[in-house]
């Protein structure tokens, strides 16, 4: 049988326990009810991280067990990881994803670095996510760049998609001209012989 320690914040909760038990009270009801309140916890764990993290915490017994594997991973991170995550933010580029997929995977990292207390400066994170854009943004990144005052994540999120949404709709405008071939004959190598035999 594990060990149940059950917390206690104060001095008035141990006394409140003693005279309960005195009372004819049982241990045992707090026992069960602590356990209870701890798979609570736990299963709010659960149900709180994505997907990818579950496996580290899957096998834990109780919601200490959780947040220890949790911390163990996660809150002492390496030099070499916070740098990899940096590397990855400055070498970020939107490529054929969607802009909302682009500012997805951008605020992903940043948010993993504010995790592992070192976050990316607000200003930093849009030169990073305006250098990762394609030409077809220049006019749009020339425009926040030229800005007196920042941009929010969301604001730029925004003008990005009203950008894209305005450069889809000139596309479509641009008349389609037909693609023609003009067909040109070279003249026989008999043409050159007669114009040769006239002079």
């Amino acid at each position: 049988m594990n060990a149940l320690v059950v917390p206690f914040n104060n001095r008035e909760k141990i006394f409140n326990l003693f005279l309960e038990l005195c009372n004819g009270g049982s241990l045992n009801d707090h026992i069960k009810k602590s356990r209870r309140q701890d798979q609570l916890v736990l299963n709010a764990i659960l149900g709180s991280i994505t997907p990818s993290i579950i496996p580290f915490i899957a096998f834990a017994q109780n919601a200490r067990d959780a947040w220890v594997a949790l911390a163990n991973t996660y809150a002492k991170p390496s030099r070499g990881h916070i740098m990899h995550l940096k590397g990855v933010l400055t070498n970020i580029t939107k490529g054929t994803q969607s802009i909302t997929k682009y500012m997805q995977q951008a605020k992903s990292v940043a948010d993993e670095l504010a995790m592992l207390d070192a976050p990316e400066n607000p200003e930093d994170l849009t030169v990073k996510i305006l250098n990762g854009l394609g030409d077809e943004f220049k006019d749009i990144s020339s425009v926040v760049r030229a800005r007196d005052t920042a941009i929010s994540f969301e604001e730029l999120h925004e003008k990005l998609l009203n950008s894209k949404a305005l450069l889809k709709q000139e596309h479509a405008k641009t008349p389609r001209l037909p693609i023609t071939a003009n067909f040109t004959a070279k003249p026989t190598s008999g043409h050159h012989r007669s114009y040769r035999h006239n002079n």
